[in-house]
């Protein structure tokens, strides 16, 4: 089956080689004078087939697989190729947008006979890596079990959760756990430090008591200890743009997000101050800096 990947970031770069191994039909794009053009050099070194133009990349594609950096990405590049898309193509979006363009771009590729599937994923770099992404999809449900094969050479756990927008409210409450309990435990932390608690022993601790989370495990040891922030598969300034969302969200069903919106606070202020490349544990700096 002939397919295509558009977006080779840090996610597309290391997904794209499942898809060849699994035996499929690849090629991939990105933006020619774009950061991640070397990527797709890179690719091409390994066999698989890479374009400059878009329009070639999709050609004959059954399934168009992409993963940018937001909703303007997004809508720009479903722009470029929905003219040369074929009728009953699938198109996996794997980025994190707002639900409400999910259901718009459902509905302009329904009216050329063709399947928007919003199809954001978790699971970083490794994940990505090792083809173990957990997928969360929203959309037409025939058109998710036509992906299955797709989706096999990618993910671990890949889940139809309903309706078109459905994946991306999914992620979004994923993005809205995971972003409150990082700025927990940035100000656990910070605690600590203030207390002169050992903070290796501290991690010991927390992490055999109930104050345990992913969150925890990834950033104290990795990040907090010695204050390497910079770079990041998880920079500040996308879990700052899916908080957003997660507000937005929550007030467009009728509730008050009071811990997303100052959690999304402090992400916003660290991306104001210049920090929006770094991991987004390092809003301890921000705390750190707060007069009172």
């Amino acid at each position: 089956m002939k397919i295509s990947y558009l977006g080779m970031g840090n996610m597309g770069v290391r997904m794209a080689p499942n898809l060849y191994k699994a035996g499929f039909d690849i090629s991939i794009w990105s933006r020619y004078n774009g950061s991640s053009w070397s990527n797709v050099e890179k690719l091409m070194n390994e066999g698989l087939t890479g374009f400059r133009e878009i329009e070639e990349t999709v050609k004959g594609a059954k399934i168009v697989g992409m993963c940018v950096s937001n909703d303007d990405a997004v809508i720009e590049v479903i722009d470029k190729v929905l003219p040369y898309l074929e009728a009953g193509t699938i198109i996996l979006d794997h980025s994190t947008i707002s639900p409400q363009n999910a259901i718009l771009l459902a509905n302009r590729l329904k009216e050329k006979g063709c399947y928007f599937l919003d199809a954001p994923i978790s699971g970083g770099e490794s994940g990505a890596e090792q083809g173990t992404l957990t997928i969360m999809v929203g959309g037409d449900k025939d058109a998710f079990e036509r992906c299955k094969d797709y989706l096999d050479a990618v993910s671990r756990y890949a889940v139809y959760m309903g309706k078109s927008g459905s994946g991306s409210v999914t992620k979004l409450l994923n993005q809205h756990m995971s972003g409150i309990n990082h700025a927990v435990v940035c100000e656990a932390v910070l605690l600590a430090k203030r207390a002169n608690i050992d903070l290796e022993s501290f991690y010991t601790v927390i992490n055999n008591s109930w104050g345990r989370s992913f969150a925890f495990e990834r950033i104290v040891l990795e990040r907090l200890i010695g204050n390497t922030f910079y770079p990041s598969y998880a920079p500040c300034e996308m879990i700052n743009k899916d908080m957003h969302h997660v507000v937005e969200l929550a007030e467009d069903l009728g509730y008050n997000p009071k811990f997303a919106k100052i959690a999304s606070a402090y992400f916003q202020r660290n991306v104001d101050e210049g920090r929006g490349k770094w991991d987004q544990s390092s809003i301890i700096l921000s705390m750190e800096n707060e007069k009172e």
